[in-house]
């Protein structure tokens, strides 16, 4: 069988298909999984690929784990919160790259 590696997974011996293969766990639902696996996906292929638009992807992949793992632990009367996870300067500096609604509509 011929290995399909794109180039912007060459940068690194690894195995990719098999990297990804070892984050799948018997503990992560297939939600868990297939979000896993995106956010790898995206940081690694990143500089080669699609530059910023996969950071966001990782990103946004990451946030949705994250609200995913928050709604399973909030059935057990357990709670994330935002301040455990970003410090109030994070928090700043998302809400300050933020565009306005006017700059979203006018692009």
């Amino acid at each position: 069988m011929t290995t399909i590696k794109p180039s912007y997974y060459r940068n690194s011996d690894l195995d990719w298909y098999d990297a990804f293969g070892k984050l799948a766990s018997p503990k992560l639902d297939p939600e868990e999984s297939f979000l896993v696996g995106n956010i790898g996906k995206y940081n690694l292929r990143f500089p080669e690929k699609n530059g910023i638009e996969d950071v966001k992807k990782a990103f946004y992949s990451q946030f949705r784990l994250l609200k995913h793992v928050a709604e399973k632990l909030e059935q057990n009367g357990d709670y994330i919160f935002l301040d455990d996870i970003l410090s109030p300067g994070d928090i700043d500096f998302l809400i300050s790259h933020q565009p306005k609604q006017k700059e979203l509509h006018s692009q």
